[in-house]
């Protein structure tokens, strides 16, 4: 009961504040989306409460009423929101010759709205407090989920969840959907000033990876490990990240008990000892590849290309419907190869601004600017290698992850460009390398 209360007064505040500050309803839809309450208290909510559908009201109506003030969208962002846009233009144009009209307009029901909020998402994320509050959203609300895993966990001594999957997502999409969190947490661990934020994230960090190795998934394991090997080579390397990453390499190799070694060291082998579940991912990718091959233009159908993987499937399947456990193939089979371009540039395009600027000027970046670039730097890397293995394009968390790396590019270069102007005496006195506040938001 206490949990509905809790819901129920956090939905009325982000909505009623949100109609007036449209970012609060922003953060309000991401943080019930990686939340997501109507499984965490399903004994007291109603699984059809819609509470993200009041949210994205409350932000669009907030967003529509103040002007569009904002982020003027601009550059690799624009590029991004453009890429982003014509992937649904494409899906779209793919559903009307889709091999089943049926999954495809309940995909697309779900997609246009994602869409929509990702690119209101880079206008409103204007200031480095938002940025920052986004990351603490996902960091918070992933990783109380986690916290109710390891949970179960330790109360019981078994990994249900490996089986049941968790918030209605199976245990290798569920694994998937946490490596932008995961991402963000490390950023605050890294990027971060203050000790206890840093140790938070870092607890936290710790259960969500935990979590991933109850969940057994392979590839989600292959995505945390390339996350953080891709993490240590962008810090510098001092006293602290050193002491970090064998905090982290150690609280690993304890975590990880025999059943989670032999699980991930079956991703390796090869010939007769490889097993039936990484034996069919590599079939199951060549249907993909077969499928792409011959439909290459639009694909067969968003969220249809699955009908067909039986035909395609080395050996046949004694099924009509089965996923392809890859996202490129996913989307490719299912929009076609331009469209799987334009998916991907959506994400590629801030991450590579990002890269150069984390690369050109860390040294001047502030806190908020280390935590923002960190965080999608590595929730990337993260989220494209597990989705090498998992896929589904509807989860929320990576575009809000795409959002605020959009928006994180426009904002950090403002402030970088007023830097450049008071070094050379033009802004009108010294900037505060910390904020931007002060800076325009209104939209052109």
């Amino acid at each position: 009961m206490l949990g509905a209360v809790f819901i129920y007064t956090l939905l009325a505040l982000c909505c009623g504040v949100g109609l007036f500050r449209p970012h609060w309803a922003l953060l309000g839809y991401y943080g019930f989306s990686t939340l997501v309450p109507t499984y965490n208290w399903r004994w007291s909510l109603s699984q059809d409460a819609g509470f993200q559908k009041y949210l994205a009201a409350a932000c669009l109506i907030g967003f529509l009423v103040g002007g569009l003030r904002g982020n003027q969208i601009k550059g690799v962002s624009l590029f991004a929101c453009c890429s982003l846009v014509a992937y649904l233009g494409l899906s779209y144009i793919s559903y009307f010759m889709s091999v089943n009209p049926r999954d495809s307009a309940w995909f697309l029901s779900f997609m246009w709205k994602i869409v929509l909020m990702a690119v209101v998402g880079v206008a409103l994320l204007d200031r480095p407090g938002r940025l920052t509050a986004l990351v603490w959203v996902f960091v918070l609300a992933q990783g109380y989920n986690a916290l109710r895993i390891n949970e179960d966990y330790f109360r019981t001594g078994i990994a249900w969840y490996a089986l049941r999957g968790w918030a209605y997502q199976d245990n290798n999409i569920y694994s998937m959907l946490t490596m932008p969190a995961a991402g963000c947490s490390l950023g605050l661990m890294v990027g971060g000033t203050r000790t206890w934020q840093r140790l938070l994230a870092g607890g936290i960090f710790t259960l969500q990876m935990h979590e991933v190795m109850l969940l057994a998934s392979r590839g989600a394991m292959l995505g945390g490990i390339a996350m953080g090997a891709f993490c240590f080579l962008l810090i510098p390397k001092t006293k602290y990240s050193l002491l970090a990453a064998a905090a982290v390499v150690t609280a690993a190799a304890l975590l990880a008990g025999p059943s989670v070694t032999r699980e991930f060291a079956s991703s390796f082998e090869s010939g007769e000892d490889l097993d039936s579940s990484a034996d069919s991912r590599f079939k199951l990718w060549e249907a993909g590849w077969n499928i792409t091959l011959d439909y290459p233009l639009l694909g067969v159908g968003p969220n249809a290309g699955r009908r067909l993987v039986p035909r395609y499937y080395a050996g046949g399947l004694d099924t009509t419907n089965k996923s392809l456990h890859n996202i490129i193939f996913d989307i490719s089979t299912g929009s076609g190869v331009p469209a799987t371009f334009a998916y991907y540039s959506f994400f590629i395009a801030p991450w590579l601004a990002l890269l150069r600027i984390w690369i050109r000027g860390r040294q001047v970046l502030p806190s908020w600017a280390r935590v923002s670039t960190l965080a999608y730097l590595c929730g990337l890397v993260g989220y494209f290698v597990s989705g090498m293995f998992a896929t589904s394009p509807l989860i929320e968390t990576p575009y809000g992850l795409g959002a605020l790396g959009c928006a994180a590019v426009l904002v950090i270069r403002r402030h970088l460009r007023q830097l450049d102007s008071a070094a050379d005496g033009i802004g009108g006195g010294k900037v505060d390398a910390g904020t931007v506040n002060d800076l325009p938001t209104a939209a052109a």
